[in-house]
Protein backbone atom coordinates (compact mmCIF):
# COMPACT_ATOMS: atom_id res chain seq x y z
CA UNK A 1 0.00 0.00 0.00
CA UNK A 2 0.90 4.05 -0.50
CA UNK A 3 2.74 5.52 2.11
CA UNK A 4 2.63 9.11 3.67
CA UNK A 5 5.21 9.78 1.20
CA UNK A 6 3.42 8.87 -2.07
CA UNK A 7 0.27 11.03 -0.83
CA UNK A 8 2.66 13.86 -0.42
CA UNK A 9 4.04 13.40 -3.52
CA UNK A 10 0.27 12.97 -5.40
CA UNK A 11 -0.69 16.13 -3.31
CA UNK A 12 2.10 18.27 -4.95
CA UNK A 13 1.62 17.48 -8.77
CA UNK A 14 -2.05 18.04 -8.89
CA UNK A 15 -1.63 21.36 -6.95
CA UNK A 16 1.00 22.61 -9.76
CA UNK A 17 -1.44 20.63 -12.79
CA UNK A 18 -3.80 23.77 -13.83
CA UNK A 19 -5.87 22.05 -16.35
CA UNK A 20 -8.03 19.81 -14.36
CA UNK A 21 -8.76 17.13 -16.82
CA UNK A 22 -5.08 16.33 -16.49
CA UNK A 23 -5.28 16.61 -13.04
CA UNK A 24 -8.34 14.22 -12.78
CA UNK A 25 -6.38 12.18 -15.23
CA UNK A 26 -2.86 11.75 -12.79
CA UNK A 27 -5.45 11.05 -9.75
CA UNK A 28 -7.05 8.39 -11.51
CA UNK A 29 -3.47 6.81 -12.77
CA UNK A 30 -2.03 6.94 -9.18
CA UNK A 31 -5.49 5.27 -8.05
CA UNK A 32 -3.35 1.79 -9.22
CA UNK A 33 -0.79 2.01 -6.92
CA UNK A 34 -2.62 4.15 -4.10
CA UNK A 35 -5.92 1.62 -4.00
CA UNK A 36 -4.04 -2.00 -5.18
CA UNK A 37 -6.80 -1.78 -7.83
CA UNK A 38 -6.15 -3.19 -11.36
CA UNK A 39 -8.00 -1.25 -13.64
CA UNK A 40 -9.64 2.98 -12.02
CA UNK A 41 -12.36 4.43 -13.92
CA UNK A 42 -13.94 8.21 -13.28
CA UNK A 43 -17.26 8.96 -14.40
CA UNK A 44 -18.32 12.80 -14.13
CA UNK A 45 -21.79 14.18 -13.99
CA UNK A 46 -23.31 16.34 -16.72
CA UNK A 47 -24.86 18.62 -15.27
CA UNK A 48 -26.86 19.69 -17.99
CA UNK A 49 -27.92 16.50 -19.11
CA UNK A 50 -28.37 14.98 -15.69
CA UNK A 51 -26.20 11.94 -17.59
CA UNK A 52 -23.13 9.92 -15.61
CA UNK A 53 -20.26 9.95 -18.41
CA UNK A 54 -16.99 8.20 -18.71
CA UNK A 55 -14.45 10.42 -18.77
CA UNK A 56 -11.09 8.99 -17.55
CA UNK A 57 -9.62 5.29 -17.22
CA UNK A 58 -6.78 3.01 -16.49
CA UNK A 59 -5.73 -0.55 -16.42
CA UNK A 60 -4.74 -3.20 -18.66
CA UNK A 61 -8.16 -3.79 -20.08
CA UNK A 62 -9.53 0.05 -20.33
CA UNK A 63 -9.50 1.59 -23.85
CA UNK A 64 -9.96 5.09 -24.42
CA UNK A 65 -12.79 4.11 -26.86
CA UNK A 66 -15.17 3.58 -23.37
CA UNK A 67 -14.09 7.50 -22.72
CA UNK A 68 -17.51 9.64 -23.31
CA UNK A 69 -19.82 6.52 -22.54
CA UNK A 70 -22.72 7.85 -21.17
CA UNK A 71 -24.64 5.30 -18.15
CA UNK A 72 -28.05 5.97 -17.12
CA UNK A 73 -28.53 6.70 -13.76
CA UNK A 74 -31.78 6.06 -14.06
CA UNK A 75 -32.02 2.73 -15.39
CA UNK A 76 -31.63 -0.17 -12.75
CA UNK A 77 -29.15 -2.62 -15.13
CA UNK A 78 -26.56 0.08 -15.92
CA UNK A 79 -24.04 -1.56 -13.59
CA UNK A 80 -22.77 -0.70 -10.02
CA UNK A 81 -21.63 2.63 -11.24
CA UNK A 82 -24.98 4.11 -11.83
CA UNK A 83 -25.98 2.68 -8.44
CA UNK A 84 -23.56 4.61 -6.51
CA UNK A 85 -24.71 7.95 -8.60
CA UNK A 86 -28.19 7.40 -7.71
CA UNK A 87 -28.04 6.83 -4.14
CA UNK A 88 -25.00 8.67 -2.89
CA UNK A 89 -23.48 5.63 -1.27
CA UNK A 90 -20.51 3.72 -1.87
CA UNK A 91 -20.77 -0.23 -3.11
CA UNK A 92 -18.35 -2.74 -2.13
CA UNK A 93 -18.43 -5.82 -4.03
CA UNK A 94 -16.02 -8.66 -3.07
CA UNK A 95 -17.28 -11.43 -5.37
CA UNK A 96 -18.60 -9.83 -8.46
CA UNK A 97 -20.34 -13.40 -9.63
CA UNK A 98 -22.78 -12.91 -6.62
CA UNK A 99 -23.73 -9.16 -7.06
CA UNK A 100 -26.99 -8.70 -8.91
CA UNK A 101 -26.38 -4.58 -9.41
CA UNK A 102 -23.23 -6.02 -11.38
CA UNK A 103 -22.70 -5.12 -15.19
CA UNK A 104 -19.79 -6.59 -16.58
CA UNK A 105 -16.82 -4.28 -18.65
CA UNK A 106 -13.69 -6.22 -17.65
CA UNK A 107 -13.46 -10.25 -18.03
CA UNK A 108 -10.84 -10.12 -15.90
CA UNK A 109 -12.71 -8.43 -12.75
CA UNK A 110 -13.43 -10.40 -9.65
CA UNK A 111 -14.34 -7.69 -6.82
CA UNK A 112 -15.14 -3.66 -7.11
CA UNK A 113 -15.67 -0.56 -4.86
CA UNK A 114 -17.31 2.25 -6.14
CA UNK A 115 -18.09 5.43 -4.53
CA UNK A 116 -19.73 8.84 -5.39
CA UNK A 117 -17.99 12.29 -5.36
CA UNK A 118 -19.52 14.29 -2.83
CA UNK A 119 -19.14 17.92 -2.51
CA UNK A 120 -19.71 20.04 0.39
CA UNK A 121 -23.20 20.67 -0.43
CA UNK A 122 -24.08 16.91 -0.58
CA UNK A 123 -23.85 17.11 -4.55
CA UNK A 124 -23.28 13.98 -6.15
CA UNK A 125 -20.36 15.34 -9.06
CA UNK A 126 -19.31 11.65 -10.20
CA UNK A 127 -17.60 7.90 -9.14
CA UNK A 128 -14.86 6.60 -9.01
CA UNK A 129 -14.86 3.09 -9.57
CA UNK A 130 -12.20 0.53 -9.09
CA UNK A 131 -11.71 -2.98 -9.90
CA UNK A 132 -9.32 -5.76 -8.79
CA UNK A 133 -8.87 -9.61 -10.89
CA UNK A 134 -8.87 -10.35 -7.32
CA UNK A 135 -11.74 -11.93 -5.15
CA UNK A 136 -12.21 -10.16 -1.72
CA UNK A 137 -9.96 -7.20 -2.88
CA UNK A 138 -10.44 -3.54 -1.45
CA UNK A 139 -10.17 -4.19 2.70
CA UNK A 140 -10.10 -1.29 5.18
CA UNK A 141 -6.83 0.30 3.57
CA UNK A 142 -8.10 0.04 0.25
CA UNK A 143 -11.07 1.49 0.89
CA UNK A 144 -9.82 4.13 3.06
CA UNK A 145 -7.68 5.01 0.48
CA UNK A 146 -10.49 5.66 -2.32
CA UNK A 147 -12.03 7.42 0.04
CA UNK A 148 -8.97 10.17 0.24
CA UNK A 149 -8.85 9.60 -3.57
CA UNK A 150 -12.67 10.24 -4.12
CA UNK A 151 -12.23 13.72 -1.74
CA UNK A 152 -9.20 14.76 -3.99
CA UNK A 153 -11.52 14.13 -6.88
CA UNK A 154 -14.05 16.60 -5.49
CA UNK A 155 -11.42 18.87 -4.61
CA UNK A 156 -10.04 19.42 -7.82
CA UNK A 157 -13.73 19.83 -9.81
CA UNK A 158 -14.42 22.78 -6.98
CA UNK A 159 -10.88 24.19 -7.96
CA UNK A 160 -12.16 24.44 -11.45
CA UNK A 161 -15.47 25.49 -10.16
CA UNK A 162 -14.18 28.25 -8.49
CA UNK A 163 -11.87 29.38 -11.16
CA UNK A 164 -14.56 29.38 -14.05
CA UNK A 165 -16.78 31.62 -11.70
CA UNK A 166 -13.57 34.16 -11.00
CA UNK A 167 -12.96 34.49 -14.59
CA UNK A 168 -16.86 34.92 -15.27
CA UNK A 169 -17.11 37.43 -12.52
CA UNK A 170 -14.17 39.50 -13.88
CA UNK A 171 -15.52 39.66 -17.20
CA UNK A 172 -19.06 40.88 -16.16
CA UNK A 173 -17.38 43.64 -14.51
CA UNK A 174 -15.61 44.74 -17.47
CA UNK A 175 -18.86 43.95 -19.75
CA UNK A 176 -20.98 46.05 -17.46
CA UNK A 177 -18.77 48.95 -17.31
CA UNK A 178 -18.69 49.10 -21.25
CA UNK A 179 -23.17 48.52 -21.38
CA UNK A 180 -24.47 51.83 -22.94
CA UNK A 181 -27.94 50.88 -22.02
CA UNK A 182 -30.13 49.00 -19.13
CA UNK A 183 -31.06 46.41 -21.81
CA UNK A 184 -27.26 46.03 -22.52
CA UNK A 185 -26.77 45.63 -19.09
CA UNK A 186 -29.67 42.88 -18.36
CA UNK A 187 -28.88 41.19 -21.38
CA UNK A 188 -24.74 40.69 -19.74
CA UNK A 189 -26.54 39.37 -16.52
CA UNK A 190 -28.59 37.03 -17.86
CA UNK A 191 -25.81 35.92 -20.24
CA UNK A 192 -23.45 35.38 -17.04
CA UNK A 193 -25.98 33.89 -15.07
CA UNK A 194 -26.77 31.55 -17.83
CA UNK A 195 -23.09 30.27 -17.39
CA UNK A 196 -22.42 30.06 -14.28
CA UNK A 197 -25.65 28.58 -12.69
CA UNK A 198 -27.42 25.17 -13.50
CA UNK A 199 -31.30 26.52 -13.61
CA UNK A 200 -34.28 26.43 -15.40
CA UNK A 201 -35.30 30.18 -15.39
CA UNK A 202 -33.57 33.47 -13.99
CA UNK A 203 -35.07 36.79 -14.26
CA UNK A 204 -34.03 40.70 -13.85
CA UNK A 205 -36.54 42.64 -12.13
CA UNK A 206 -35.47 46.29 -12.53
CA UNK A 207 -37.45 49.36 -10.01
CA UNK A 208 -39.33 51.57 -12.31
CA UNK A 209 -38.06 55.21 -11.10
CA UNK A 210 -39.60 57.00 -8.40
CA UNK A 211 -42.03 54.42 -7.97
CA UNK A 212 -42.57 50.63 -6.21
CA UNK A 213 -42.64 48.75 -9.27
CA UNK A 214 -40.72 46.25 -10.17
CA UNK A 215 -40.46 45.67 -14.09
CA UNK A 216 -39.50 42.31 -15.32
CA UNK A 217 -36.46 43.95 -17.90
CA UNK A 218 -35.22 40.01 -18.99
CA UNK A 219 -35.36 36.57 -18.41
CA UNK A 220 -34.31 32.55 -19.17
CA UNK A 221 -37.18 31.07 -19.41
CA UNK A 222 -40.64 30.42 -19.18
CA UNK A 223 -41.27 34.31 -18.59
CA UNK A 224 -39.96 35.54 -21.77
CA UNK A 225 -42.92 36.36 -23.24
CA UNK A 226 -44.13 38.87 -20.43
CA UNK A 227 -40.76 40.83 -20.41
CA UNK A 228 -41.74 44.25 -20.20
CA UNK A 229 -45.09 43.49 -19.21
CA UNK A 230 -44.78 41.20 -15.74
CA UNK A 231 -44.41 43.10 -12.62
CA UNK A 232 -44.72 43.33 -8.52
CA UNK A 233 -45.30 45.80 -6.01
CA UNK A 234 -42.63 46.49 -3.36
CA UNK A 235 -43.39 43.70 -0.94
CA UNK A 236 -46.17 42.11 -3.29
CA UNK A 237 -44.95 38.17 -3.35
CA UNK A 238 -41.66 36.70 -2.19
CA UNK A 239 -39.68 38.78 -5.18
CA UNK A 240 -41.27 42.21 -4.24
CA UNK A 241 -40.48 40.83 -0.28
CA UNK A 242 -37.05 40.60 -1.10
CA UNK A 243 -37.15 44.22 -3.08
CA UNK A 244 -39.24 45.23 0.50
CA UNK A 245 -37.02 44.07 3.05
CA UNK A 246 -33.05 44.30 1.32
CA UNK A 247 -32.44 40.71 2.39
CA UNK A 248 -31.98 37.62 -0.23
CA UNK A 249 -33.84 34.53 0.03
CA UNK A 250 -33.61 30.90 -0.45
CA UNK A 251 -35.74 28.54 -0.33
CA UNK A 252 -35.99 24.89 -1.13
CA UNK A 253 -40.19 24.87 -0.48
CA UNK A 254 -41.01 28.58 -1.36
CA UNK A 255 -44.38 27.91 -1.22
CA UNK A 256 -44.37 27.24 2.03
CA UNK A 257 -43.26 30.56 3.01
CA UNK A 258 -46.15 33.50 4.49
CA UNK A 259 -45.30 35.94 1.02
CA UNK A 260 -45.37 33.27 -1.38
CA UNK A 261 -48.10 34.23 -3.80
CA UNK A 262 -47.00 31.99 -6.93
CA UNK A 263 -47.21 35.43 -9.39
CA UNK A 264 -45.50 35.92 -12.30
CA UNK A 265 -43.30 32.09 -12.42
CA UNK A 266 -41.84 30.52 -15.07
CA UNK A 267 -43.39 27.08 -14.26
CA UNK A 268 -46.44 25.86 -12.77
CA UNK A 269 -46.18 26.69 -8.62
CA UNK A 270 -46.46 23.12 -7.92
CA UNK A 271 -42.95 22.41 -9.76
CA UNK A 272 -40.72 24.56 -7.62
CA UNK A 273 -38.25 23.12 -6.23
CA UNK A 274 -35.42 25.63 -5.26
CA UNK A 275 -36.18 29.16 -5.26
CA UNK A 276 -33.42 32.17 -4.85
CA UNK A 277 -33.70 35.91 -5.30
CA UNK A 278 -31.52 38.35 -4.42
CA UNK A 279 -31.97 42.03 -4.09
CA UNK A 280 -29.97 44.88 -6.27
CA UNK A 281 -28.82 47.15 -3.57
CA UNK A 282 -27.20 50.93 -4.45
CA UNK A 283 -26.72 52.99 -1.07
CA UNK A 284 -28.90 50.96 0.99
CA UNK A 285 -32.25 51.41 -1.46
CA UNK A 286 -33.47 48.47 -3.71
CA UNK A 287 -32.78 48.94 -7.12
CA UNK A 288 -34.31 45.61 -8.38
CA UNK A 289 -34.06 41.91 -8.07
CA UNK A 290 -32.27 38.86 -9.58
CA UNK A 291 -34.46 35.75 -9.26
CA UNK A 292 -33.63 31.90 -10.01
CA UNK A 293 -36.06 28.95 -10.22
CA UNK A 294 -34.98 25.25 -10.52
CA UNK A 295 -37.59 22.60 -11.32
CA UNK A 296 -38.55 19.57 -9.85
CA UNK A 297 -37.21 16.26 -11.15
CA UNK A 298 -36.73 12.59 -10.62
CA UNK A 299 -33.40 12.53 -12.22
CA UNK A 300 -31.43 12.16 -9.31
CA UNK A 301 -28.33 13.32 -11.36
CA UNK A 302 -29.98 16.89 -11.68
CA UNK A 303 -29.23 19.68 -9.22
CA UNK A 304 -32.78 21.19 -8.23
CA UNK A 305 -31.45 22.75 -4.92
CA UNK A 306 -29.75 26.22 -4.52
CA UNK A 307 -26.40 26.12 -2.60
CA UNK A 308 -25.21 29.11 -0.42
CA UNK A 309 -22.34 29.12 -2.75
CA UNK A 310 -25.35 29.99 -5.88
CA UNK A 311 -26.27 32.64 -3.32
CA UNK A 312 -23.12 34.19 -3.17
CA UNK A 313 -22.88 34.09 -6.84
CA UNK A 314 -25.72 36.02 -7.64
CA UNK A 315 -25.11 38.46 -4.78
CA UNK A 316 -21.91 39.20 -6.41
CA UNK A 317 -24.15 39.70 -10.16
CA UNK A 318 -26.56 41.77 -8.25
CA UNK A 319 -23.31 44.07 -6.75
CA UNK A 320 -21.92 44.77 -9.87
CA UNK A 321 -25.80 44.77 -12.21
CA UNK A 322 -26.12 48.36 -9.02
CA UNK A 323 -22.76 49.79 -9.82
CA UNK A 324 -23.40 49.48 -13.30
CA UNK A 325 -26.76 51.05 -13.37
CA UNK A 326 -25.35 53.66 -10.92
CA UNK A 327 -22.61 54.50 -13.62
CA UNK A 328 -25.49 54.30 -16.25
CA UNK A 329 -27.75 56.70 -14.44
CA UNK A 330 -24.57 58.84 -13.46
CA UNK A 331 -23.72 59.08 -17.40
CA UNK A 332 -27.52 59.74 -18.00
CA UNK A 333 -27.35 62.84 -16.13
CA UNK A 334 -24.37 63.92 -17.69
CA UNK A 335 -25.96 63.07 -21.25
CA UNK A 336 -28.88 64.93 -19.81
CA UNK A 337 -27.03 68.09 -18.72
CA UNK A 338 -25.35 68.12 -22.21
CA UNK A 339 -28.64 67.93 -23.75
CA UNK A 340 -30.01 70.77 -22.02
CA UNK A 341 -27.15 72.69 -22.78
CA UNK A 342 -27.89 71.72 -26.89
CA UNK A 343 -31.34 73.23 -26.06
CA UNK A 344 -29.73 76.22 -25.24
CA UNK A 345 -27.61 76.45 -28.38
CA UNK A 346 -30.66 75.32 -30.45
CA UNK A 347 -32.59 78.22 -28.91
CA UNK A 348 -29.46 80.70 -29.82
CA UNK A 349 -30.10 79.17 -33.22
CA UNK A 350 -32.92 78.81 -33.87
CA UNK A 351 -33.81 82.45 -32.68
CA UNK A 352 -31.03 83.46 -35.49
CA UNK A 353 -32.21 81.46 -37.80
CA UNK A 354 -36.02 82.65 -37.32
CA UNK A 355 -35.23 86.02 -37.55
CA UNK A 356 -33.29 85.62 -40.26
CA UNK A 357 -36.51 84.68 -41.90
CA UNK A 358 -38.49 87.04 -39.75
CA UNK A 359 -36.32 90.04 -41.82
CA UNK A 360 -36.94 88.19 -45.35
CA UNK A 361 -40.44 88.20 -44.30
CA UNK A 362 -40.63 91.93 -43.43
CA UNK A 363 -39.15 92.90 -46.83
CA UNK A 364 -41.57 90.42 -48.58
CA UNK A 365 -44.49 92.58 -46.65
CA UNK A 366 -42.79 96.02 -47.67
CA UNK A 367 -42.39 94.60 -51.44
CA UNK A 368 -46.27 93.66 -51.06
CA UNK A 369 -47.47 97.14 -49.72
CA UNK A 370 -45.50 98.70 -51.96
CA UNK A 371 -47.03 96.88 -54.83
CA UNK A 372 -50.47 97.45 -53.59
CA UNK A 373 -50.24 101.07 -53.71
CA UNK A 374 -49.96 101.21 -57.25
CA UNK A 375 -52.44 101.67 -59.53
CA UNK A 376 -52.46 98.55 -60.77
CA UNK A 377 -50.24 95.83 -59.88
CA UNK A 378 -48.73 93.34 -62.47
CA UNK A 379 -50.25 89.66 -60.99
CA UNK A 380 -47.11 88.34 -61.47
CA UNK A 381 -45.45 90.58 -59.26
CA UNK A 382 -47.63 89.68 -56.75
CA UNK A 383 -47.27 86.44 -57.36
CA UNK A 384 -43.61 86.27 -56.38
CA UNK A 385 -43.84 87.69 -53.19
CA UNK A 386 -46.68 85.31 -52.29
CA UNK A 387 -44.60 82.69 -53.16
CA UNK A 388 -41.48 83.97 -51.08
CA UNK A 389 -43.91 84.55 -48.31
CA UNK A 390 -45.00 81.19 -48.32
CA UNK A 391 -41.26 79.77 -48.24
CA UNK A 392 -40.05 82.13 -45.53
CA UNK A 393 -43.43 80.64 -43.79
CA UNK A 394 -42.58 77.37 -44.11
CA UNK A 395 -39.09 77.56 -43.60
CA UNK A 396 -39.72 78.78 -40.20
CA UNK A 397 -42.71 76.46 -39.84
CA UNK A 398 -39.65 73.82 -40.68
CA UNK A 399 -37.39 75.05 -37.73
CA UNK A 400 -39.76 74.95 -35.20
CA UNK A 401 -40.49 71.54 -35.89
CA UNK A 402 -37.35 70.66 -35.53
CA UNK A 403 -37.18 72.53 -32.30
CA UNK A 404 -40.63 70.41 -30.70
CA UNK A 405 -38.94 66.81 -32.27
CA UNK A 406 -35.56 67.68 -30.87
CA UNK A 407 -37.31 69.04 -27.31
CA UNK A 408 -39.68 66.02 -27.85
CA UNK A 409 -38.07 62.76 -29.42
CA UNK A 410 -37.60 60.93 -25.87
CA UNK A 411 -41.27 61.79 -25.24
CA UNK A 412 -43.26 58.36 -26.23
CA UNK A 413 -46.76 57.57 -26.34
CA UNK A 414 -46.67 53.34 -27.52
CA UNK A 415 -49.45 51.70 -28.88
CA UNK A 416 -50.08 48.59 -31.39
CA UNK A 417 -48.23 49.19 -34.59
CA UNK A 418 -48.22 47.40 -37.90
CA UNK A 419 -44.36 47.58 -39.15
CA UNK A 420 -44.43 46.75 -42.47
CA UNK A 421 -47.76 49.17 -43.39
CA UNK A 422 -45.30 51.83 -41.22
CA UNK A 423 -42.43 51.24 -43.48
CA UNK A 424 -44.32 51.12 -46.47
CA UNK A 425 -46.65 54.52 -45.74
CA UNK A 426 -43.23 56.17 -44.63
CA UNK A 427 -41.46 55.25 -47.81
CA UNK A 428 -44.46 56.44 -50.40
CA UNK A 429 -44.38 59.86 -47.99
CA UNK A 430 -40.81 60.66 -48.61
CA UNK A 431 -40.08 59.34 -51.79
CA UNK A 432 -41.25 61.68 -54.49
CA UNK A 433 -42.41 59.88 -57.79
CA UNK A 434 -40.00 61.87 -59.74
CA UNK A 435 -37.43 60.38 -57.88
CA UNK A 436 -34.14 58.31 -60.11
CA UNK A 437 -33.21 56.62 -56.78
CA UNK A 438 -34.21 53.10 -57.41
CA UNK A 439 -35.57 52.00 -54.01
CA UNK A 440 -36.38 48.37 -52.83
CA UNK A 441 -38.34 47.50 -49.78
CA UNK A 442 -38.02 44.35 -47.76
CA UNK A 443 -40.04 43.44 -45.25
CA UNK A 444 -41.12 39.34 -44.46
CA UNK A 445 -44.71 38.98 -44.21
CA UNK A 446 -46.07 38.23 -41.67
CA UNK A 447 -44.90 40.91 -39.44
CA UNK A 448 -46.80 41.13 -35.98
CA UNK A 449 -47.81 44.06 -34.72
CA UNK A 450 -45.14 45.74 -31.97
CA UNK A 451 -45.70 48.17 -29.34
CA UNK A 452 -43.62 51.37 -30.16
CA UNK A 453 -44.88 55.39 -30.72
CA UNK A 454 -45.56 55.15 -34.52
CA UNK A 455 -45.34 58.80 -35.33
CA UNK A 456 -41.64 58.82 -34.08
CA UNK A 457 -40.54 56.23 -35.36
CA UNK A 458 -41.98 57.50 -39.00
CA UNK A 459 -40.44 60.30 -38.19
CA UNK A 460 -36.85 58.69 -37.59
CA UNK A 461 -37.61 56.75 -40.73
CA UNK A 462 -38.23 59.65 -42.76
CA UNK A 463 -34.98 61.28 -41.29
CA UNK A 464 -32.63 58.09 -42.41
CA UNK A 465 -34.74 57.99 -45.90
CA UNK A 466 -34.50 62.17 -46.49
CA UNK A 467 -30.51 61.79 -45.63
CA UNK A 468 -30.22 59.10 -48.15
CA UNK A 469 -31.85 60.73 -50.85
CA UNK A 470 -30.22 64.10 -50.05
CA UNK A 471 -26.64 62.71 -50.53
CA UNK A 472 -28.07 60.66 -53.80
CA UNK A 473 -29.22 61.98 -56.55
CA UNK A 474 -29.62 58.50 -58.09
CA UNK A 475 -28.51 54.91 -57.30
CA UNK A 476 -29.80 52.56 -54.94
CA UNK A 477 -31.76 52.92 -51.54
CA UNK A 478 -33.03 49.94 -50.01
CA UNK A 479 -35.13 49.48 -46.94
CA UNK A 480 -35.63 46.30 -44.60
CA UNK A 481 -37.11 45.59 -41.69
CA UNK A 482 -37.34 42.38 -39.38
CA UNK A 483 -37.67 40.88 -35.89
CA UNK A 484 -34.37 39.45 -34.48
CA UNK A 485 -33.53 38.03 -30.51
CA UNK A 486 -30.90 39.33 -28.72
CA UNK A 487 -28.92 36.66 -27.08
CA UNK A 488 -31.48 36.72 -24.01
CA UNK A 489 -34.35 35.92 -25.97
CA UNK A 490 -35.45 39.59 -26.30
CA UNK A 491 -37.58 40.49 -29.45
CA UNK A 492 -35.76 43.50 -31.36
CA UNK A 493 -37.08 45.52 -34.05
CA UNK A 494 -34.31 46.26 -36.90
CA UNK A 495 -34.93 48.63 -39.67
CA UNK A 496 -31.54 49.21 -41.90
CA UNK A 497 -31.46 52.10 -44.35
CA UNK A 498 -28.76 51.26 -46.77
CA UNK A 499 -28.19 53.61 -49.78
CA UNK A 500 -25.04 53.13 -52.32
CA UNK A 501 -23.96 57.18 -52.18
CA UNK A 502 -20.46 58.78 -50.96
CA UNK A 503 -20.95 57.10 -47.38
CA UNK A 504 -20.40 58.08 -44.20
CA UNK A 505 -16.23 58.60 -43.33
CA UNK A 506 -15.03 56.67 -40.50
CA UNK A 507 -14.12 59.75 -38.39
CA UNK A 508 -17.29 61.16 -38.57
CA UNK A 509 -19.87 58.03 -38.05
CA UNK A 510 -20.39 58.77 -34.10
CA UNK A 511 -20.04 62.50 -34.78
CA UNK A 512 -23.37 62.82 -36.84
CA UNK A 513 -25.56 61.87 -34.38
CA UNK A 514 -24.53 65.34 -32.52
CA UNK A 515 -26.93 68.75 -32.81
CA UNK A 516 -25.97 70.68 -35.69
CA UNK A 517 -23.73 68.38 -37.29
CA UNK A 518 -25.30 68.70 -41.20
CA UNK A 519 -23.96 69.05 -44.50
CA UNK A 520 -27.18 69.94 -45.90
CA UNK A 521 -28.71 73.29 -46.70
CA UNK A 522 -31.73 72.56 -45.27
CA UNK A 523 -32.74 72.08 -41.31
CA UNK A 524 -30.78 72.47 -38.70
CA UNK A 525 -28.78 70.01 -38.53
CA UNK A 526 -30.39 68.07 -35.39
CA UNK A 527 -32.32 65.53 -37.68
CA UNK A 528 -29.88 62.55 -36.98
CA UNK A 529 -29.68 64.08 -33.55
CA UNK A 530 -33.73 63.94 -33.19
CA UNK A 531 -33.32 59.71 -34.55
CA UNK A 532 -31.01 58.83 -31.76
CA UNK A 533 -33.10 60.49 -29.17
CA UNK A 534 -36.01 58.43 -30.65
CA UNK A 535 -33.95 55.40 -31.20
CA UNK A 536 -32.72 55.53 -27.26
CA UNK A 537 -36.32 56.84 -25.86
CA UNK A 538 -37.45 53.73 -27.04
CA UNK A 539 -34.41 51.17 -25.36
CA UNK A 540 -32.45 50.62 -28.65
CA UNK A 541 -29.53 52.10 -30.48
CA UNK A 542 -28.83 53.64 -33.71
CA UNK A 543 -25.65 53.55 -35.40
CA UNK A 544 -23.83 53.66 -39.26
CA UNK A 545 -21.60 51.26 -40.45
CA UNK A 546 -21.80 51.55 -43.90
CA UNK A 547 -18.32 51.03 -46.36
CA UNK A 548 -17.01 54.55 -47.08
CA UNK A 549 -17.29 55.35 -50.51
CA UNK A 550 -19.42 52.20 -51.17
CA UNK A 551 -22.84 53.92 -49.03
CA UNK A 552 -24.10 54.89 -46.18
CA UNK A 553 -25.92 51.89 -43.78
CA UNK A 554 -28.07 53.42 -40.63
CA UNK A 555 -29.41 50.74 -38.50
CA UNK A 556 -31.88 50.87 -36.02
CA UNK A 557 -31.92 48.12 -33.14
CA UNK A 558 -35.38 48.77 -31.08
CA UNK A 559 -36.33 46.48 -28.46
CA UNK A 560 -40.36 45.90 -28.56
CA UNK A 561 -43.47 44.19 -27.16
CA UNK A 562 -45.04 42.39 -29.47
CA UNK A 563 -48.74 41.89 -29.54
CA UNK A 564 -50.87 39.32 -29.64
CA UNK A 565 -55.15 39.53 -29.35
CA UNK A 566 -54.70 43.39 -28.57
CA UNK A 567 -52.37 42.45 -25.38
CA UNK A 568 -49.08 43.43 -24.97
CA UNK A 569 -46.22 41.03 -24.51
CA UNK A 570 -42.63 41.41 -24.02
CA UNK A 571 -41.62 38.73 -26.84
CA UNK A 572 -43.25 36.21 -28.58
Amino acid sequence: MASTQDWRCLLEELHSIEDTWVALRRLVEASLDLSGADHAMLALVDDDAGVLRLTHGVGPEWSDRLIGLELDVESPNEGIVTLVARTGRAHLARDVKRDRSYLRLFPSTASEYALPLVDQFGRVRGVLNLESQHPGAFHDASREAAKLLALLAVRTLERQDLARREEALVQIGSALDAAQSEEELVQKVLAVADSLLQMHSFSVFLREPGSEVLRLRGSIGGLKDLIGVASYRCGEGLTGFVAETGQPVLLDHPQDHPNWKGLHLEMPPSEVASYLAVPVLNKGNCQGVLRAIRRRSDNPLLQIRFTTHDLRVVQTIAEQLAAGLENLRNWTRVVQAERMAAWGELSAKSSHMIGNRVFALRGDVNELRHLLSTPSPSVDSLLDVADGLQRNVERIEEILQDFRDFLTATTLQKAPASVAALVRETVDEVVPPSSRVRVEVAVPEPLPDVLLDERKVRRALSELIENALNHMPSGELRIEASLDHTPTGRRTLKIVVADTGPGVPTELKRAIFEPFRSTRVKGMGLGLSIVQGIVEAHGGQVFEDGVPGRGARFVMMLPVAAVHNGESHGDS
